[in-house]
């Protein structure tokens, strides 16, 4: 097993739609999760309130609340209930408790995209609610295995990551971690996880594949 140090990234065609599309059309579905310790995001999938993020975004948290981008002041926080998590492949299922009227979510992709492809993140980098990035899937990489050192874990314990990932260049950061990757029509085709510590143009979501797997087991 190859290990790689990587950092976890707690604290987001010819065109079939232009940038400002992807994110007016998912930025609703995009939620900020805050712990006692971070700033994570994370993913509406559902009109019950199903979030999907990841699970260094939770662990160890005792007082997890969750904001959408319309609640002003965030003097509204939403509680949530932690239904599942799978520690390797770092993702974890919430729900809302009590689950807004009309919420809006973001549709699961049932297709991989090429190398190559165009992707874009929506997320929280360095506290920065609701930022918008944009870049390309440079490869997928099945089974793909790194070691998160005590250094990177906020949780300061070591830990391994095994799961189908796209590497991509698209640009994240501390607060990203848990937000949807998208494709050109706004889909969720990933979830951003971590980024290489020395290297950080190389950055890694866990694929829309393994997070179907993830979510039928």
């Amino acid at each position: 097993m190859r290990y790689l140090i990587l950092t976890l990234i707690l604290c987001f065609t010819h065109l079939t739609y232009a940038n400002p599309a992807v994110f007016n059309k998912a930025a609703g579905g995009v939620v900020a999760i805050f712990g006692e310790k971070s700033l994570g995001s994370g993913a509406v999938i559902s009109k019950n309130g199903h979030i999907i993020t990841n699970w260094h975004v939770l662990e160890g948290q005792e007082n997890i609340e969750v904001f959408f981008a319309n609640d002003k002041y965030f003097d509204n926080p939403k509680k949530i209930r932690i239904l599942k998590h799978d520690k390797e492949r770092d993702l974890a299922l919430i729900q809302l408790v009590h689950a807004p009227r009309n919420i809006q979510y973001i549709s699961i992709s049932k297709k991989l995209p090429k190398v190559g492809a165009e992707v874009h993140a929506i997320g929280h980098p360095d506290g920065e609610l609701w930022s918008y990035t944009k870049g390309y899937v440079s490869a997928h990489r099945k089974n793909y295995s790194a070691y998160m050192s005590e250094e990177s874990n906020s949780e300061g314990s070591a830990s391994n990551f095994k799961g189908d990932v796209f590497q991509m260049q698209t640009p994240i950061y501390s607060g990203n971690s848990g937000g949807p990757l998208l494709n050109n029509h706004g889909n969720l085709i990933g979830i951003n996880t971590f980024f290489n510590i020395e290297n950080p143009a190389m950055s890694f979501a866990v694929t829309n594949t393994e997070i179907i797997r993830f979510l039928l087991d």
